[in-house]
């Protein structure tokens, strides 16, 4: 093969590798990066550097709609160099970068968007393709694409048996992907063994994807079968997961209905033939005994053939007996039977039940009962009976509560406060009296039921609680209130309110309390069975000092105030205020520190911080009262910084610093000082907008601290920048002579002074 050595390429060609340009400075370093010296002609292409730009352009998109064994491919010439393309197409291989001495295909002439479709791929095969042009200055490629066929193998599942009868049943399956080659046939291979193929029993119809089913026929009684759906195209015949059934016996298939109407001589059964098994049902009925499985040869009745539902009376029974009874159904493969039932005969006695108590005061209760069957004779009388002893019975305290079955209730009344009573429903029919389970309940102990409130609008000495009366008892509630001491459980021998009688919510004051005490307080109520109390709560009172913050400070110059707020005087009246201040940290009212007196009582006060003190200051309010002196958070406080001149734009606040000695500099120096300094603790310090510097000048007596001294005609020495640009990139600066504005056309090479400010609020 012929190779091209780099080191005699001259520069003027442009070195093309595989379709990309490399530039010769550069190429052989890169390529020396993949291990190669020298390149074989049908990849390496030289062209003179004045006619590389003559080539064509050509674009390889995305290969579409693969399949197993056909693929469409897309190209585009966008540029044909200034010389007509004569031939434009795809060069496809099993191995990276083709070119047009592997198969190609050509797809005409000229520019623009060109296709086709590959056909005779090999199935699972990865391909590289790319597209080229050629023009009479040479070929060119476009960027490789790759792609891989499918497998061929479609994608098929086996749907579940229906209809499964004694020599039938439907099946289908469900092609959802062809493997990328049509289907040709597709159907169900069935047998007797497992894993069935198209040498066994198959059915065939159809072809393509989607859902599909086939009734196998001539199939034997009880028989369990095998099946699976089946897909076949040119790459061959794939299988879905096998299944299986199971034909029926051909005998009918039923039912047996639940006993009811049960008494001591008869009951209801019967039942429901929901398949015939493939014959005529000639006979049905219900078959029972008393030692179970009944069969024919018990006692049974007749209802009549076919399908459906049907009902059986079933008679001659003997009381309290047990009895096992199935529905039955033939046809001419013979007699099936239904599901076991078990049912007792009924002795004659009432099924009667009773509920839990309800309603239960200290003298009374409701119960409630209920009759599901009379034992097959009427019920004459029914109620409750009660004692203090188990079991009670009619001969003892009892209600009559009517006659018949279903539900009933009634009040139990004249019962003692605190006791244990047992009681029993009962129900009279011709055979006797019949009682129902016992239940128990206790009276209440007649006293009444209480909460106890949260507490709340805590003082110094004073707090409101309250509570709840939610029952009597029974007995009037004659006095409620609440009781407190600083002892647990407190009682009415404590101190205690008393906040009128009856039920119902009420609230309560505790006062006289002493400042910062735990107390423990208890609703209670009283009726003529005792007293009871509500939980217990516990509660502390406040210190009884006040509650003050410190205000955040404000000012310039020598008039720097904080201040406070006393927003709560503890109980007792603020007596004096004001704020604690020093260069060390938690200032208080000792000779160790300074400290202002503003005043008395609560709400809003200002303070004035000497002027001497500098540096950073630790401020804290504080307001006193009989219990004490509260001090609030502390702040701290530059007062350098609170010292300098302010002033008011647009509504706005600004801090200015002093002019840096020596700032007469360029705009860019004077930006980049403002922005990356950090002056008296903060780095957001910036020139000043025109319109600021300008109310800066209208204010420079009370600011202070500015060159005045210059006029119109000759401004320097007095004049500021700002930040304020033109559109043409001039920069805007004030005369503070004479508070006059103009242009600096060379802001790199010109200088002014400077006042940094700052936004305050």
């Amino acid at each position: 093969m012929k190779g091209i050595n780099f080191e005699e390429v001259n520069k003027s060609y442009y070195l093309w590798l595989d379709g990309t340009s490399l530039d010769l400075p550069c190429a052989q370093e890169q390529l020396k990066g993949l291990g190669r010296k020298t390149f074989d002609y049908k990849t390496l292409i030289l062209y003179d550097k004045t006619n590389a730009s003559l080539l064509p352009k050509v674009t390889t998109e995305e290969v579409s709609d693969v399949a197993a064994l056909t693929a469409n491919v897309a190209g585009n010439v966008t540029a044909d160099g200034g010389h007509e393309v004569t031939q434009r197409g795809f060069c496809y291989a099993l191995h990276q970068t083709p070119t047009m001495e592997d198969s190609v295909f050509a797809c005409g002439a000229g520019t623009g968007r060109y296709t086709y479709t590959l056909s005779d791929l090999a199935p699972a095969t990865t391909y590289f393709i790319r597209a080229f042009a050629t023009n009479s200055i040479g070929a060119v490629y476009g960027a490789q694409k790759t792609f891989t066929t499918k497998d061929g193998k479609a994608t098929i599942t086996t749907t579940a048996a229906t209809e499964v009868k004694h020599n039938s049943a439907i099946v289908g399956g469900n092609i959802t992907d062809d493997g990328g080659d049509a289907i040709t046939a597709r159907g169900i291979c069935w047998g007797t063994s497992e894993n069935p193929t198209l040498e066994n029993n198959h059915t065939t119809g159809g072809n393509g994807i989607g859902s599909f089913s086939h009734t196998l026929q001539n199939l034997q009684t009880s028989t369990t079968y095998y099946y699976r759906a089946y897909a076949t195209n040119t790459c061959g015949t794939t299988y879905g997961t096998q299944k299986n059934f199971k034909t029926k016996s051909g005998l009918p298939e039923l039912t047996t209905t639940s006993p009811t109407n049960i008494t001591a001589t008869s009951a209801k059964s019967g039942g429901n033939i929901t398949d015939n098994g493939g014959f005529n049902v000639t006979a049905r009925g219900v078959c029972w005994n008393t030692m179970g499985s009944p069969e024919l040869g018990d006692q049974h009745t007749t209802n009549g053939s076919g399908n459906g539902s049907f009902t059986s009376n079933i008679t001659g029974l003997t009381a309290g007996t047990t009895y096992y009874v199935r529905a039955y159904a033939t046809n001419q493969h013979g007699t099936s039977y239904g599901s076991e039932h078990q049912f007792t005969a009924s002795n004659g006695a009432i099924t009667i039940t009773l509920s839990t108590a309800s309603n239960i005061t200290a003298t009374s209760a409701t119960c409630s009962a209920n009759i599901t069957n009379d034992g097959g004779s009427a019920v004459t009388e029914r109620g409750f009976c009660w004692s203090t002893s188990q079991y009670p019975t009619i001969a003892g305290s009892h209600t009559v509560v009517g006659s018949g079955t279903g539900s009933f209730s009634s009040a139990i009344s004249s019962l003692s406060h605190s006791t244990t009573y047992y009681v029993r429903a009962y129900a009279t029919n011709s055979v006797g009296t019949s009682y129902s389970n016992q239940i128990s309940f206790s009276t209440n102990n007649g006293l009444p039921s209480v909460t106890t409130n949260t507490v709340s609008n805590i003082t110094a000495n004073s707090a409101v609680s309250g509570g709840n009366v939610t029952s009597d008892g029974g007995f009037p509630v004659t006095t409620k209130g609440i009781c407190w001491s600083t002892s647990q459980y407190p009682t009415i021998s404590n101190s205690h309110t008393s906040s009128g009688s009856g039920t119902g919510a009420f609230n309560a004051s505790m006062s006289g309390l002493s400042a910062n005490t735990t107390y423990y307080v208890r609703a209670y109520a009283t009726n003529s069975i005792g007293t009871v109390y509500g939980t217990q709560r516990n509660f502390t009172t406040n210190s009884g000092l006040p509650t003050v913050s410190t205000v955040t400070a404000t000012g310039s110059r020598d008039s720097v105030f904080s201040g406070g707020i006393v927003s709560d005087d503890g109980g007792y009246p603020i007596t004096d205020r004001g704020i604690c201040y020093s260069n060390y940290p938690n200032p208080n009212l000792t000779t160790a520190y300074a400290y202002t007196s503003d005043g008395s009582g609560t709400g809003y006060y200002t303070s004035l911080i000497d002027s001497i003190i500098t540096g950073t200051v630790y401020v804290r309010a504080y307001a006193t009262n009989v219990n004490g002196t509260s001090y609030g958070n502390q702040i701290t406080v530059n007062m350098d910084y609170m010292r300098l001149p302010t002033f008011v734009h647009n509504g706005y606040l600004y801090r200015v610093a002093p002019e840096p000695i020596g700032t007469e500099v360029s705009w860019n120096s004077a930006i980049s000082y403002c922005t990356s300094s950090t002056l008296y603790g903060y780095s957001d310090w910036r020139l000043p907008t025109l319109s600021e510097l300008q109310t800066m000048c209208t204010n420079k007596l009370t600011i202070g601290g500015f060159s005045t001294g210059c006029d119109a005609v000759s401004p320097w020495g007095c004049t500021y920048w700002s930040s304020t640009t033109a559109s043409n990139g001039h920069i805007y600066y004030v005369n503070f002579g004479v508070c006059a504005h103009g242009l600096v056309t060379s802001p790199t090479s010109s200088s002014c002074k400077m006042r940094p400010i700052r936004l305050e609020n």
